[in-house]
């Protein structure tokens, strides 16, 4: 029997209302669908059913396809059906979205959907066909599905669709009941040519260059639920770095959470960053902590869970390699199970430990540790001129923790710096704005050997004599910007006392010190100076000053104020001046001395410059003295004496001004 078949109803969505309300089985209401619909074709019954020359219209879509249902012991329903076009505003269109929102419907109103179970023993075979798709303003081409039924299983053969930007999207896999959800597997791919024409046909706006997001070529495996989507065997191309790894995202009605092992070759994170305005603000750490806070005490935040592993970045001017991040967030808290990272100086950097919410700032709990080859290469990477007196230092390593509100931060930290050992102990003021925060810190030093602490920092008049042990300590405390020191130390066998202070500013830090210094012995405190200095008089006594420093970070500047001190048997008062702005530092120095019994200072009379008997007369030795110290600098000098004797003549207040360069 053939006949001729049709329908034509004035709303679609009605039509499928009733029929899902029929069935038992309610269908998802979707927005869109309240159009004209009519089909109509040639009915054929022969105990199979065929519907062939299938003609329809759907709004100002025209339809075609066929259908063929064979009723045997092994039914079988064949369908095929071709749009020559959509337009697809419809269905997104606000308007139509809020309707459906408002009558309290929704895509699936139940957590957990029921879909139409295929029975087993049909073979059924859908291939779907639209040979273009408006939306907004765009086209989607060539889409097409083709699928099959296996045990009731939806095989879906490919189902792919060209995007604008010479983009194009395809998918495999298979479709079934798991549980009380459908669940999709198979393998998503996805090209194109121009990822920014894409981004722009879905009025997505990232802040990000013109030339960046040109190209992307994407494929993994993936599993998706109503509740949860899964991406295995991920890989992606994206301009010039290449992606892999596993994400799944959880969207069901506990904490929506996403968990991601991703590796990634090389990423040019600061080629996606837009310059700033010219009006824009300057960078605000202190708002991005806030704003961090807010989102940790977000009880509607996701779950996270992140392994990444990047071979190169390049983030903030800085190259960096072999970076590793495993975190964890949930709740009010980010656990940083392990984050290290090497920059191109092969400066090695780790930490782990806690961010935790707090009332306005996070708190951190971090166990650091790093090792930078250069400290002095490492602050200039940071595009800061790093001080001269960094330039000697070299390798160090430290190691300890941090904890405390970022903006108010306790450390407990040690490592090796210049060969010896340092520790940093107590409140360290701000990690956001180092010039804001209050300080009391205890700092110590400990070096094996003050011979090669001043070889390396280019004190060569001190690299001499005994290798002394140098400890030094001092305490840091009050605003970041007017700190107040304290300290004391042991340095070429005697002892020394620090008061003053730190004055913070753009250019750096300006010191204001006052030191004491004592030394049990002065002969011995020169020959770590002169080493072969011998006197005629073995002990010349003690050593006690008093002076005054301060260094101007601007000019790089050192004046040192030396109150009236005792030197042995003599006492010294005056000025020096130390230009370290210099290519060489530049010393200049006006010292005034009080009696100087020069015997007492002097060589035997075989040596040095004492002068020597010689047929009744006295003569001055022609042997060079000993004046290796003062090459690592140049400099003027003024003497004035009191009163100097060497007998039998005396000298009363007597100038001797020197001269050198490069020790001459």
């Amino acid at each position: 029997m053939a006949l001729a078949a049709g329908i034509n109803v004035p709303d679609l969505a009605v039509l499928l209302g009733d029929m899902g309300a029929m069935a038992s089985h309610p269908l998802p209401v979707i927005a869109g669908l309240d159009q004209p619909f009519s089909l109509e074709g040639d009915l054929s019954v022969d105990g199979d059913i065929r519907l062939s020359d299938l003609r329809g219209k759907f709004a100002a879509t025209t339809l075609s396809g066929a259908l063929e249902y064979i009723m045997e012991d092994d039914p079988a329903l064949t369908a095929t059906v071709r749009a020559d076009q959509i337009d697809l505003d419809p269905f997104f269109a606000k308007d139509a979205v809020d309707a459906v929102a408002a009558e309290g419907a929704s895509t699936f109103p139940e957590k957990t959907v029921n879909w139409p179970d295929v029975p087993k023993d049909l073979a059924l075979t859908l291939s779907l066909a639209v040979d273009a798709a408006h939306y907004r303003g765009g086209m989607i081409s060539r889409a097409t599905m083709d699928l099959h039924s296996e045990d009731g299983v939806l095989v879906i053969e490919q189902a792919r669709a060209n995007l604008p930007g010479a983009s194009s999207l395809s998918l495999n896999g298979q479709l079934s009941q798991k549980g009380e959800n459908p669940q999709l597997a198979g393998t998503l791919k996805a090209s194109s040519s121009n990822v920014r024409a894409v981004l722009d046909w879905l009025e997505i706006a990232l802040p990000i260059p013109r030339d960046r997001l040109s190209s992307l070529v994407f494929e993994s495996a993936v599993k998706a639920t109503p509740n949860d989507m899964a991406f295995d065997d991920l890989r992606l191309v994206l301009d010039a770095s290449r992606l892999e790894g596993t994400v799944l995202m959880v969207f069901g009605p506990d904490q929506p959470a996403l968990e991601a092992d991703i590796r990634v070759d090389r990423l040019a994170l600061d080629d996606y960053f837009l310059p700033p305005a010219p009006d824009a603000p300057p960078f605000d750490r202190v708002d991005l902590s806030r704003r961090a806070n807010d989102m940790l005490v977000d009880s509607e935040s996701l779950d996270l869970r992140l392994k990444l592993a990047l071979g190169r970045l390049s983030a903030f001017g800085q190259d960096l390699r072999d970076v590793q991040l495993v975190l964890d967030r949930h709740l009010d808290a980010l656990t940083v199970e392990r984050a290290a990272f090497k920059n191109q100086e092969g400066a090695d950097f780790g930490f782990s430990g806690r961010v935790q919410a707090g009332d306005d700032i996070p708190g951190i709990n971090m166990l650091v540790r790093g090792s930078l080859p250069d400290l002095a290469r490492a602050v200039d990477a940071l595009a800061v001129t790093s001080p001269p007196f960094l330039r000697p230092v070299g390798s160090v390593t430290f190691e300890g923790r941090i904890a405390g509100a970022l903006t108010d931060v306790e450390v407990d930290l040690g490592g090796q710096l210049a060969g010896g050992r340092l520790t940093a102990r107590g409140k360290a003021g701000s990690v956001l704005d180092p010039k804001a925060g209050t300080l009391d810190l205890d700092l110590t030093v400990d070096h094996p050997s003050h011979r090669a602490l001043a070889a390396r920092f280019g004190f060569d008049a001190l690299a001499h004599g005994d290798a002394l042990p140098v400890h030094l300590e001092a305490q840091l405390s009050g605003p970041a910007m007017g700190l107040d020191v304290a300290g004391k130390g042991r340095l070429l066998g005697g002892q020394m006392d620090v008061t003053g202070q730190m004055a913070g500013h753009d250019g750096g830090q300006n010191l204001e010190l006052d030191i004491t210094a004592t030394h049990p012995e002065l002969a011995q405190l020169v020959r770590q100076v002169i080493p072969d200095y011998r006197p005629r008089k073995a002990e010349l006594g003690p050593l006690s000053g008093h002076l005054s420093v301060a260094y101007d970070a601007s000019s790089h500047r050192l004046g040192l104020k030396i109150a009236p001190s005792e030197v042995g048997p003599s006492r010294v008062s005056g000025i020096v001046d130390v230009n370290l702005a210099k290519d060489r530092p530049f010393l200049t120095a006006e010292l005034d001395l009080g009696a100087v019994p020069l015997p007492d200072f002097l060589p035997p009379a075989s040596t040095g410059i004492m002068p020597a008997r010689k047929t009744g007369t006295r003569r001055w030795s022609q042997e060079p003295l000993a004046l290796e110290g003062l090459r690592g600098f140049d400099g003027t000098l003024a003497l004035a004496a009191q009163m100097m004797t060497l007998d039998p003549w005396s000298w009363m207040r007597r100038w001797w001004k020197p001269d050198w360069t490069k020790g001459c």
